[in-house]
């Protein structure tokens, strides 16, 4: 079977038509995915980048022998209007200042580095500016990367030598300008921080995202009630307060406003608690747009990822179930049988036989002598 190719008038058999539409199925997964339809619409003649000077500079970094500064763009979006904030995702193609620029999803990219080439780049450049300085808090970011100390200078040049690292395989060398040590320190551990395990990548988004899963089976008082696990844009989400708290593996209190996602997490329901019934809620705000690219609006211009714009607000819902833990059956002690003390036989002392002393024979001068004469008295 096949399809006449009406420009040729050569069958093109449907397998061939099926294989083309796989390959390009597969071109659409390795390279990109759709163009959101809901982005922002903006005044004429915006977005547009500052005037120089504008930006937040961070320091002059070295990649094998290359000093470049890392910068935190502002784009301006309108009149009196609230900036966007952007990292370079392109360290060989120079910015331009004020400029018109527009805002695309992923698939316009127009560059040719891993960003391009590489989904996992994508996902872990997306990570970065959802969990990163100004997206996040300076303040949550020290307590998220365990990094006390660490400025915002700082954050903004690891920030953008963590992006550079997986955009364009640059080799971080540390910092050109003269710095204390310590701040050279905490620039490294965040540049790791960033680029290491906790960087699992997300999604293409329009705004921040929440979501969680529970168990299916009815708990029981007493006992943890999950897993319960949480997805998220963010790394910690905040959630509604409960009299029935939420806690780790360990069985340890977790911190309502900074609820980790991505781990286990279960329901403490203390032990006499008739059966019942908790719904938790998640919360999450982020940047509506972060992790969308802005490009130049003409001609060929350094694109930029953005990492904090205008808020937007996330939540989720879970209930969990349990029931009272059973009423153990009271165990019955049997009574013991009392042992009897045999009534012990008395013994018989045998009455001893007395022992007969012989009477004595007389003696032989007695029986001769014969008996004694009495002597006369003249009567």
């Amino acid at each position: 079977m096949g399809r006449r190719n009406e420009n040729t008038g050569v069958l093109t058999p449907v397998r061939s038509l099926m294989a083309t539409l796989v390959a390009a199925l597969m071109m659409m997964l390795a390279f990109g995915q759709p163009a959101h339809a809901d982005l922002p619409k903006f005044p004429d003649g915006y977005p547009r980048s500052a005037p120089s000077g504008q930006d937040d500079n961070g320091y002059r970094l070295n990649f094998g022998g290359r000093h470049i500064r890392a910068d935190l763009f502002r784009i301006l979006t309108g009149p009196n209007s609230q900036p966007i904030r952007a990292y370079c995702i392109e360290s060989r193609v120079s910015h331009r200042y004020d400029h018109g620029m527009k805002m695309v999803g992923w698939d316009e990219f127009p560059g040719d580095n891993a960003f391009k080439t590489d989904a996992k780049v994508r996902a872990k450049v997306a990570w970065i500016a959802n969990n990163t300085y100004p997206q996040m808090s300076i303040e949550k970011l020290r307590a998220t990367s365990g990094i006390a100390g660490l400025t915002e200078k700082e954050a903004i040049s690891a920030s953008q030598a963590a992006l550079w690292m997986l955009t364009d395989g640059l080799s971080y060398d540390g910092v050109v300008d003269q710095v204390s040590p310590e701040t050279a320190n905490r620039i490294q551990q965040l540049v790791n921080y960033l680029s290491g395990p906790a960087n699992t990548g997300l999604e293409q988004t329009d705004g921040p995202t929440v979501s969680v899963t529970g168990p299916d089976d009815v708990g029981v008082a007493g006992k943890m009630i999950g897993p319960i696990r949480v997805q998220s844009t963010a790394s910690t989400v905040k959630v509604a307060a409960s009299n029935y708290p939420l806690v780790d593996g360990q069985g340890k209190a977790v911190d309502p406003n900074a609820v980790p996602t991505r781990t286990d997490l279960f329901v403490k329901v203390p032990a006499g608690t008739p059966a019942g019934e908790a719904t938790l809620s998640f919360d999450v705000t982020g940047a509506k747009y972060a992790g969308n690219l802005l490009v130049s609006n003409s001609g060929r211009a350094q694109t930029i990822v953005i990492v904090s714009s205008e808020e937007a607000h996330a939540s989720a819902n879970l209930s969990v179930k349990w029931n009272a833990a059973p009423t153990p059956t009271p165990s019955v002690t049997p009574t013991p049988t009392p042992s009897v003390t045999p009534t012990p036989t008395p013994s018989v002392t045998p009455t001893p036989t007395p022992s007969v002393t012989p009477t004595p024979d007389p003696t032989t001068s007695q029986a001769q002598s014969g008996p004694r004469k009495l002597p006369k008295t003249g009567a």
